[in-house]
């Protein structure tokens, strides 16, 4: 009968692996196509740079004692972690789309991209002393592909004439590249030439710890202290004068109605004297999907007013109004989008005032008012399905609701001129109303980004969109 024994491993056998080129130069191609390719989609993004730097820096860190210029990569690459940091924090905020747009942000995407650029010819010449180190015969030249396919990259995106099929290319050539490389660093492996040692005051896992919660700490501290614009609200004191109260009587006996001019400033009321007639319309939304912790719907009644000041010089004067009822909740920002009526058409040219408006809430009896955060007119581009690439200008009334209180709303104003007095033209004056219905999004977008980078219209979630307009013909009212 045969025995049979059981020789135990040896201890050489039971000591975890010790890493190799290849899987430290796996560990780096990734964090090099995770940090370097961009996807159009939020959170995603952000996702994927964070986890392709990571990789990144923990695999230059195991190499940076062979040589120089993969010191260099480690140096490069521990500088786009740091900055990480405050870019994450910065993209939880509402300034984030205001900073990227400014000469600063400009600069410092240049700047990230210098960095990109010189980590890859760092890696193309850390490699080629590699090679001479191992005594490899596998090429290197794939490193120094990949700074080419950067630059190229680099240019292509600022002329704008990628494609789909430059896309396709790309992709293909930046893959090849990154296989050859692969290839290169398995020939390192089995010709046995060994990663140099070094001691690490941070073990990978504990240092990964520590970067995930600097960036979660940063991104905590812009939601919770940067989630909407400073207002500046001022008690409404000051009781109307008589002759404010004759021109709202005036104004009631042609129709205005009293929850609009009740909201209007002193300055707004006495342009109004001596109306000739008003048109009024009005719109109300429910917003059913988001209704409150005690059962009620929320509404937004929209009210457009036209009133005839003159007529000669003919002058219209359009008020766009806004009121919640039943207020829901404020999360960040709001936005009121006005497209005047002198817009697309050559019949109305705007008068001497530009746009204005304010906003108002009541507290324990009190009335509150403000200016809005922000009231401008901008250029936007956009993507439509039907009609491709769109550009558009209009005017943007920025702000954020007092979370207390009830009753909120606001009015935006201005006045037009007829070019031809006396031709039935119609007056269509377009209103948007952007409300934020969610604190959670990543990066931040406020209610006035949303509109320019995505005008549609509908409920949602982090954003719900309305819209009217107050249209009408002013000379075919008089027959």
């Amino acid at each position: 009968m045969e025995t049979y024994h059981v020789v135990p491993d040896a201890p050489e056998s039971r000591s975890d692996p010790t890493p190799s080129w290849q899987t430290t130069m796996t560990q780096i191609l990734w964090g090099l196509a995770l940090s370097t390719l961009t996807l159009e989609i939020p959170l995603l993004q952000e996702l994927l740079s964070f986890l392709g730097l990571l990789l990144l820096y923990l695999g230059f860190r195991a190499v940076r004692r062979e040589n120089k210029w993969l010191f260099r990569c480690y140096v490069f690459t521990a500088v786009r972690c740091i900055a990480l940091v405050p870019m994450f924090a910065l993209n939880a905020t509402i300034f984030q789309n205001q900073f990227y747009t400014s000469a600063l942000g400009y600069l410092t995407n240049l700047a990230s991209m210098f960095l990109v650029l010189v980590t890859l010819f760092s890696l193309w010449r850390g490699l080629l002393q590699l090679r001479k180190a191992s005594g490899v015969k596998a090429s290197t030249r794939a490193a120094s592909g990949l700074v080419v396919w950067y630059v190229g990259l680099a240019l292509l995106s600022v002329f704008g004439v990628i494609g789909l099929f430059g896309f396709l290319v790309l992709i293909i050539l930046y893959v090849f590249c990154l296989y050859r490389i692969f290839r290169f660093s398995q020939a390192v492996t089995t010709a046995g030439y060994p990663l140099p040692r070094l001691r690490a005051w941070l073990s990978e896992g504990r240092f990964a710890l520590c970067f995930t919660g600097c960036i979660l700490v940063g991104v905590a501290g812009g939601f919770l202290f940067f989630h909407s614009y400073s207002m500046d609200w001022m008690l409404l004191s000051a009781p109307p004068s008589s002759q404010e109260q004759e021109i709202k009587e005036k104004l009631r006996e042609l129709g205005f109605p009293d929850t609009v001019l009740n909201d209007l400033s002193m300055e707004d009321l006495q342009d109004c004297q001596g109306a000739q007639q008003v048109v009024v319309d009005e719109y109300t939304r429910s917003f059913e999907e988001h209704t409150t912790s005690e059962g009620k719907v929320p509404q937004l009644h929209l009210t457009g007013i036209g009133v005839q000041l003159s007529e000669e010089p003919e002058r219209w004067k359009l008020i766009h109004h806004f009121q919640w009822e039943d207020s829901p909740a404020f999360y960040g920002t709001e936005s009121f989008q006005l497209t005047p009526a002198y817009t697309n058409t050559s019949y109305w040219i705007p008068a001497e005032d530009a746009v204005h408006g304010r906003l108002l809430y009541d507290d324990n009896g009190a009335t509150f008012v403000s200016p809005y955060a922000r009231l401008e007119k901008a250029s936007y581009t956009y993507d439509s399905i039907f009609w491709g690439q769109q550009t558009n200008s209009d005017w943007f009334a920025s702000f954020s609701l007092h979370r207390q209180g009830s009753n909120h709303r606001g009015y935006v104003a201005y006045s037009v001129f007829p070019t031809s007095p006396g031709e039935t033209v119609w007056i269509d004056s377009w209103v948007q109303y952007t409300h934020q219905t969610s604190r959670f999004q990543y990066p931040v977008l406020t209610a006035t980004d949303h509109q320019q980078k995505s005008p549609s219209l509908g409920a949602g979630r982090p954003f719900s969109t309305v819209q009217t307009m107050l249209q009408f013909a002013p000379y075919s009212l008089e027959e």
